[in-house]
């Protein structure tokens, strides 16, 4: 009996580096099942995103703190958190919080982001001048990323593919 692990089976294995070299005309992988290909579109997508963001010298996490206050959500709100994806790391909240302050004294020493305190201790952080520029290059970039990713595909196939995936995340109670 042939006990080869799902590693081995190319329709079943994990995405990773040796798969960087497929190309869109490569018909040996529509047989993959659907788990592959999000995974696949996910490290694509954050590898892209991280090296775009990098060249422009920041993190992810910074440019989701530059999004929610563009939005005038307060970094490290619930609905910040909800909005830009982000979830505490495996180390629990306290190492997620701790990288959110981080990263806000970045974006504060870098002089695109202020915080204002009232007489209370409470903060509040807002975009500067400075930092609204910024924030618009990056949206081009992440904007850019997206439509990359999506070239090719209309509109309509573009939202049934979204109501399938809202679909399936009902189904599985999320």
């Amino acid at each position: 009996m042939d006990r080869r692990s799902s590693d081995d089976d190319p329709r079943t294995a994990a995405p990773g580096s040796e798969d960087d070299t497929l190309t869109r005309d490569d018909d040996r992988d529509d047989d993959r099942p659907v788990g592959w290909w999000l995974t696949r579109v996910e490290r694509l997508l954050d590898q892209r995103f991280a090296e775009a963001l990098d060249e422009h010298g920041v993190t992810r996490r910074q440019w989701q703190v530059l999004e929610g206050l563009e939005r005038g959500v307060e970094p490290g709100d619930e609905e910040s958190s909800a909005a830009s994806g982000s979830t505490a790391s495996s180390d629990g909240p306290a190492d997620d919080d701790q990288s959110l302050v981080d990263d806000l004294g970045e974006l504060v020493e870098s002089g695109w982001v202020t915080v204002e305190t009232d007489g209370l201790g409470a903060s509040r952080h807002s975009l500067t001048e400075r930092g609204a520029v910024a924030h618009a290059k990056l949206r081009d970039v992440v904007l850019g990323i997206g439509a990359d990713a999506f070239a090719g595909v209309s509109p309509d196939d573009r939202e049934t593919a979204l109501r399938v995936l809202r679909r399936a995340v009902g189904n599985l109670g999320g």
